[in-house]
């Protein structure tokens, strides 16, 4: 031990020890505390698009996947896609409908949970009869927010009718004791059965990727509100943290994301920013070893005029999501007509003309940073999140079409230049995957050169199932390792 102490003092001095030791500590300190992400759900798809429309009575619209969207039951997605459950088709979910009646019960507080389990099963395995089902399974609850005091801003009948129940009991309670305990008599109720609810769900189908929406939230859809930046308020925020019980239980994020068609573009890329790197704030909170996936939910339609989104809010909502590193978007019109043959041929067009040649077109771009950057073991994104930068395919260089002629899955084709990689590499950076590392060294550089050189012919996005049930490993950086090597030895100098 004693010849041990002499060769590390002779080494170094113990002032410059002790720096070398800070150091080191805070950095594997900002590694841990840096959550690597979870694979993407399909292998090298490091950025996928669902579709989560009711269309099924369109006929003869184009199959989404020929488009690189993810529809269900096509392809090797027998098990997978995207269910939505909306209010009334799981359990005995409590709301007030627009005329104020209520359903079932209308208040958390007054709903029998065990009936609600019951029924909830049922309606989980009627709507997904796979127990292998590996898709995104996401519950749709809106009318209310398992928190009373913004709950009462959407519809104040939450509150009246909470007070109503205490002053049957307790006539005699003062109004900030009527406020108070309708707070915590409502939060707690809608804790239990969002709780229950999705416990249960992982339960039954549990390798789903679970979810409620829309949460988290930054209640910034209201562009005619005083706060025109879109920023998330000190008070979103702070409720998003109170949330922390869903976080923890939740296997994905599921916000949501609005535009309207009477915003600027610069108004309504800024709230979509700001919801979309809250959600992933959030991502980072949840008690596991890597950050939730997101995937952003987006109507295709205006609320305001029921016209389809424009091509500059699909680069605001789905190209903004992609570059700032979500895992998917979930496109969904929860009341889209598809009774007459009309609504069906506008939405034929629509994804034929521009809705799906842009996300071929993004998704292409995606797999290819991810491949070309970060040796498909991570996924491109800003390093400046506020720079308007996309992960879109060099027009030049790249032309979508059919991949059988006339017919067919269509494609990108056409070649990466080098000054494209480069540009994607000034703009972005990797997020890693968990368990996956990045190659350094010239003879990646090496590798990297053969890579650009070479013509890349874009083919058809070969989706594969991935059950994602493995399990997920962690490895400590090595500075981390380092650092509490010479942390033990420096406890045994002094």
């Amino acid at each position: 031990m004693q010849i041990w102490r002499s060769v590390m003092w002779s080494l170094v001095s113990p002032g410059v020890y002790r720096e070398v030791l800070t150091i080191l500590v805070l950095l594997a300190w900002r590694s841990v505390a840096s959550l690597q992400v979870q694979a993407p759900l399909l292998p090298e798809q490091p950025f996928l698009v669902f579709w989560g429309i009711s269309d099924f009575f369109c006929q003869g619209r184009p199959d989404p996947s020929s488009f690189s969207i993810v529809a269900n039951g096509t392809g090797h997605l027998k098990d997978g896609g995207v269910t939505i459950f909306y209010e009334n088709d799981l359990g005995l979910y409590p709301y007030f409908g627009s005329n104020n009646q209520p359903v079932c019960g209308g208040l958390p507080q007054l709903t029998n949970l065990e009936m609600h389990l019951l029924k909830s099963e049922g309606d989980i395995k009627s709507k997904i009869p796979s127990p292998e089902y590996h898709g995104l399974a996401i519950i749709n609850w809106d009318e209310w927010w398992p928190n009373l005091s913004h709950t009462k801003i959407k519809r104040l009948i939450y509150q009246d009718q909470s007070w109503a129940i205490l002053e049957q009991f307790f006539p005699d309670w003062s109004l900030a004791e009527l406020n108070h305990w309708a707070q915590v008599d409502f939060d707690s109720a809608a804790q239990s059965i969002m709780v229950e609810t999705l416990l249960q769900a992982r339960t039954l189908r549990p390798k789903g990727v679970w979810g409620f929406s829309s949460y988290p939230t930054c209640h910034n859809s209201n562009w005619k509100s005083i706060n025109s930046s879109g920023c998330c308020t000190k008070e979103e925020v702070a409720l998003n943290d109170h949330l922390s019980w869903m976080w923890a239980k939740s296997c994905a994020l599921y916000p949501s994301l609005q535009v309207n068609e009477e915003q600027s573009n610069s108004e309504a890329h800024s709230r979509v920013t700001h919801q979309i790197l809250e959600a992933l704030r959030v991502a980072n909170m949840a008690e596991a070893q890597t950050a939730l996936p997101v995937f952003p939910l987006l109507n295709i339609l205006y609320s305001s005029s029921s016209s389809f989104l424009s091509q500059a809010d699909l680069e605001n909502t789905i190209g903004e999501s992609a570059a700032l590193g979500a895992s998917g978007v979930v496109l969904r019109q929860k009341l889209f007509s598809t009774q007459t043959q009309r609504h069906c041929w506008g939405l034929s067009g629509y994804l034929s003309k521009t809705l799906g040649p842009y996300v071929v077109n993004v998704t292409t771009a995606a797999r290819l940073c991810s491949t070309m950057v970060c040796r498909s073991r991570g996924r491109c994104v800003r390093k400046d999140p506020k720079e308007l930068v996309y992960l879109h395919l060099p027009p030049e260089a790249f032309q979508l079409m059919p991949e059988d002629g006339e017919v067919g899955d269509t494609v990108a084709q056409g070649k990466l230049r080098p000054q494209d990689v480069q540009n994607w590499k000034d703009k972005f950076k990797c997020q890693w995957f968990v368990g996956l590392t990045s190659e350094t060294g010239s003879e990646a550089e090496e590798q990297e050169d053969e890579e650009v050189e070479k013509p890349f012919e874009a083919t058809e996005i070969n989706v594969t199932p991935n059950s994602m049930d493995g399990a997920l490993t962690w490895g400590l950086p090595v500075h981390f390792i380092l650092a509490l090597i010479l942390l033990l030895t420096w406890q045994i100098l002094i």
